[in-house]
């Protein structure tokens, strides 16, 4: 179940003296930063204890509207909600500003438009808080049929505990296909849409991400055969959803398009997302993309921690525990770095404990808030067996594959086929058993990552993580290696090449469950499949 964000907290004049009094901070005469965001504007304003931040943030940013919405970025829904209760905020917060824009509500369903599909955009724009942009959402794909009859109205109505699906108004053919759980055709699967979308007009035309989720939830559970095999089973309606619904803001829009107010707004609409776009934002599944530095916490502090990590790290024995508190407390921090595209070797300079098979999964956790070895390791052996049928089945492979078909362990033999199912036989590179480390370095071909296999594949002496032409640790077990592998390219920001997109995207989407924006290989589609069967 989804509970729904507090109501939206508005500010009128009638009511500014009673609003004044519970927007007050009680601090003790402390003082709060916040970093405030409106339209293509973004401030640091402080309060004092007796300030109506209401009132500041109208003077600040010169708003003559008395009605706004105020929001701040909640991590666990991963989404902008309404503010109910300022002094919970904490120091240093984001918040953005929205001026609410009074549209008419849909009645009928008229006319038919074919919008030009634009290309996705895989860059959301949670960071970009302006209100051209808020209504425009994020990654459009949508290239269905769009079906509405006049301009549309936002927030008509309160959100409802549940959404329910009109079926009612489903065609005789959505329904047959619906009951007796066939696959839908594109036009059903439009029709689908079209209906929702007509329902959830009357309570808004651009639905949080929560409220997607809601009725992308709700449409599995009543029909159960739409769950999706990749990822939670409702990425890809969350995705129809969201893309419809900018279709319907779309032909809202376009009647207007044709006045000179109009024109301009659209113009530095487009400016702005074009502008947005330019910032690198998380594409594979991250919750904690780019964090705040926690409160009380300024560059000297940090620096402090740093040096302490570094000087525990050297020690024979560290104290693990102090490291991951240090880790912690420097993530934001780190990030900063990380998303910046540095060297590996400049990381490891500046974090050398974030490169220990511990803190490798832990840096895992707090980007993605999945665990790394187990999620990986468990799900990969579920599968083992089904993999392993699977690609005897594909004589083409066999030569390449036998010796890895008699490995005893299901599960590392699995792993070792699967990137020549997906025809990345770089994933791992196999070396004798005296090869040292320097020549595993030399001859490396490129600076791809891989995992290097000293001596026998099925019994290696160790196995090194090889990043840059430069091994960052070495481990004794080839599931910990790719495991290890895998989750540096998370920690440390490292996108995926073209050679290993299908097996990492495999790993990412099938084994660790953390879907994204992006569209899946049709190769690892297929797999993932048959593999299902």
């Amino acid at each position: 179940m989804f509970f729904l964000a507090s109501p939206i907290f508005r500010i009128t004049e009638l009511t500014a003296s009673i609003i004044h009094c519970t927007l007050t901070f009680n601090l003790s005469n402390m003082e709060k930063e916040f970093l405030v965001k409106f339209k293509e504007h973004q401030k640091i304003i402080t309060i004092k204890e007796t300030d109506d931040i209401v009132k500041i943030i109208q003077e600040t940013f010169e708003i003559e509207q008395t009605e706004m919405i105020l929001q701040n970025y909640d991590k666990e829904w991963d989404d902008w909600i309404d503010v109910s209760n300022f002094g919970q905020i904490p120091n240093r917060t984001v918040l953005r500003c929205i001026i609410p824009k009074a549209l008419s509500t849909v009645t009928t369903l008229e006319t038919t438009v074919n919008p030009t599909p634009e290309p996705p955009d895989n860059d959301s724009l949670n960071d970009t808080d302006t209100t051209e942009i808020l209504e425009s959402d994020d990654s459009s794909t949508g290239s269905e049929e769009l079906i509405v009859g006049s301009t549309l109205s936002s927030l008509k109505g309160k959100w409802p505990d549940k959404f329910v699906i009109p079926e009612k108004r489903f065609s005789g053919n959505l329904k047959v296909a619906l009951n007796t759980q066939k696959t839908l055709l594109w036009s059903q699967k439009r029709e689908l849409m079209d209906v929702i979308a007509n329902e959830l007009i009357k309570y808004t035309d651009s639905p949080s991400k929560v409220q997607r989720k809601q009725i992308a939830l709700e449409l599995i559970t009543k029909y159960k055969h739409l769950k999706e095999v990749l990822g939670s089973g409702t990425d890809g309606w969350e995705e129809r959803i969201r893309d419809k619904m900018k279709n319907v803001r779309r032909l809202g829009r376009a009647k207007d398009a044709s006045s000179p107010s109009s024109s301009g707004a659209r113009k530095r609409s487009i400016a702005q997302s074009s502008l947005a776009t330019q910032n690198q934002k998380a594409k594979r599944g991250e919750v904690n993309w780019s964090p705040i530095i926690p409160d009380g916490e300024d560059d000297k502090t940090l620096k402090e921690h740093t040096e302490v990590m570094e000087k525990e790290f050297k020690k024979n024995t560290p104290n693990v525990d102090l490291i991951k508190e240090r880790m912690e407390i420097t993530y934001a921090q780190r990030r900063k770095l990380i998303n910046s595209k540095p060297l590996i070797i400049e990381v490891q300079e500046n974090y050398p404990a974030l490169f220990s098979p511990c803190e490798i999964g832990n840096e895992f956790k707090r980007v993605t808030d999945t665990e790394l070895h187990k999620t990986f390791e468990s799900s990969l052996s579920k599968a083992a067996s089904k993999i392993l049928s699977e690609v005897k089945l594909k004589p083409q492979l066999l030569p390449i594959v036998m010796k890895h078909l008699q490995i005893e362990d299901k599960t590392v033999a699995a792993l070792l086929v699967l990137p020549v199912v997906f025809g990345n036989e770089s994933f791992f590179k196999l070396y004798e058993e005296e090869t040292s480390r320097d020549y595993v370095v030399d001859a490396a071909e490129n600076a791809d990552p891989f995992v290097a296999v000293i001596g026998d594949i099925m019994k290696p002496k160790c196995c090194y993580i090889v990043v840059e032409k430069h091994i960052v640790f070495d481990t004794a077990n080839i599931i910990s290696a790719a495991s290890f592998l895998f989750g540096l390219l998370y920690a440390c920001n490292i996108h995926y090449t073209t050679t290993t997109l299908e097996t990492y995207t495999f790993i990412q989407k099938f084994c660790m469950k953390l879907s994204d924006k992006l569209k899946t290989p049709r190769r690892v589609r297929t797999f993932v499949e048959k593999i299902r069967e």
